[in-house]
């Protein structure tokens, strides 16, 4: 996180960690990994991605789901998360890109 984030949020997630895992111990190991960040509110923007998913205008980053403007619920946030983690996974395979239809392969 050192360096995506300000040193201040950086800190209080860091703690945050620290006091799950000791509710839930094991939670922070060196087989854990940090793979996305959520946040609980819905955007009235749509963070612009290319054909790759990722973003346009921030190489390494792929928004996706109901915070970056591109779901309306849990579900439809899951559905193109998917769809960005087999963009990203599979660069060569040919997926669905449109918004309304949320198209998938069919192997989901």
């Amino acid at each position: 996180m050192n360096g995506l984030y300000t040193d201040q949020v950086t800190n209080v997630v860091r703690e945050a960690f620290l006091q799950f895992d000791k509710q839930l111990p094991g939670f922070i190991s060196e087989k854990a990994l940090l793979h996305g960040v959520e946040t609980r509110t819905s955007s009235p923007v749509c963070m612009e991605r290319n054909s790759n998913f990722e973003s346009a205008s921030i190489k390494g980053v792929y928004p996706a789901g109901e915070g970056a403007g591109y779901a309306g619920g849990i579900v439809s946030a899951a559905v193109d998360g998917m769809r960005v983690a087999k963009a990203i996974s599979c660069p060569d395979v040919e997926i669905g890109r449109s918004r309304s239809k949320m198209a998938i392969g069919a192997e989901y």
